[in-house]
């Protein structure tokens, strides 16, 4: 975060390659006061994750400290970076996202998001109170440039299928049943 405008967009991830923007920030330039100016300036026109429907609250306008050297690095063959979300417009409860994103030089990048959640207490069927995770409806937003030919595979892979240079494949992975 710099100083100045700041959109609730903590996590973003931009993906542009071989000259093309693929994964953009769809609040990036709006400037203008119209029908859009919410949206454009809302969690849900960046490439985040809501949790329970719930945006992110906006991030401070300063950053205090810097990300910590072992949340990022660059090497030879890939780079990498980590960072933490927690705060959420109307959450029920506590959760975080953290995401991890490693560039794998000439192959691609890996986004890895983990949601970590607070207990919910209630009762068993014997009436004895009882806490367990709290279950979450977890929205893993992506937004392509508008240009963008995007198909969803019969294997719930998002791809690009412009026809002309590079595409992109988003394959969701682990054991989620995903609704792409």
């Amino acid at each position: 975060a710099g100083a100045g405008w700041v959109d609730p967009d903590a996590l973003h991830l931009s993906v542009t390659a071989f000259g093309k923007d693929f994964l953009i920030d769809s609040g990036k330039f709006w400037y203008m006061r119209d029908k859009w100016t919410d949206f454009a300036h809302s969690s849900r026109a960046h490439n985040v994750i809501l949790i329970d429907g719930c945006e992110q609250e906006a991030k401070p306008k300063k950053v205090e400290i810097p990300l910590p050297e072992n949340h990022w690095g660059i090497t030879e063959k890939l780079d990498y970076a980590r960072g933490t979300h927690s705060r959420f417009k109307g959450l029920l409860g506590e959760a975080s996202h953290t995401r991890t994103v490693v560039f794998l030089r000439n192959t691609g990048w890996v986004v890895i998001d983990r949601i970590t959640t607070d207990l919910e207490k209630g009762t068993d069927e014997k009436r004895n109170a009882s806490e367990s995770l709290r279950a979450r409806r977890v929205t893993p937003l992506w937004r392509f440039r508008p240009e963008r030919m995007v198909e969803i595979t019969s294997d719930d892979v998002l791809i690009t299928a412009d026809e002309e240079g590079a595409n992109l494949a988003i394959t969701p992975v682990g054991q989620i049943d995903w609704r792409v």
